[in-house]
């Protein structure tokens, strides 16, 4: 049996959020039962920004609020090829691999600011960052959403 739970990172610390607590209990559990399980815990998603899309293109401002300290981005894509290198190491592995948890994050500390200068520099116009509050988050997205990110591809060695 070969298990790859994805919790979130720093779930442990924040399990007064309810998507934290739901994976922090989960962990716990598979902890319980002595699974030999990986469990990576992704960062952000950089591919969240894609909601930021109204915001970007129809207000000039990057409305995610990130707080003071940044935060470090992965791609889903990366996170997709760490679950499969995980999986297939584990399936070829002599013996059952013990549990294992790590952090899956960008290498990159991004403020809400740095981010907001990414996008200005990509889209060729000023972009703001909006504050760590909540009411950019609520501009209609206005059209389809972007399939690219300008953020750096977050690849994590899985070698």
């Amino acid at each position: 049996m070969q298990i790859v739970y994805f919790s979130v990172y720093k779930g442990d610390a924040y399990t007064d959020v309810p998507h934290f607590a739901s994976k922090n209990t989960v962990e716990r559990m598979i902890d319980a039962l002595d699974l030999p399980a990986a469990v990576p815990r992704p960062a952000y998603f950089i591919q969240n920004d894609l909601r930021q899309k109204g915001p970007l293109l129809n207000a000039g401002i990057y409305g995610m609020p990130m707080g003071d300290k940044g935060i470090s981005m992965v791609d889903v894509r990366d996170i997709g090829e760490a679950a499969a290198l995980e999986l297939l190491r584990r399936e070829r592995a002599a013996k059952p691999l013990p549990r294992e948890t790590y952090a899956l994050v960008g290498s990159d500390v991004l403020s809400g600011t740095d981010v907001a200068n990414i996008w200005s520099e990509a889209l060729d116009r000023q972009i703001r960052y909006a504050g760590n509050g909540t009411a950019a988050i609520a501009l209609p997205s206005h059209g389809s959403h972007a399939t690219t990110s300008p953020l750096p591809a977050i690849r994590r060695s899985c070698h």
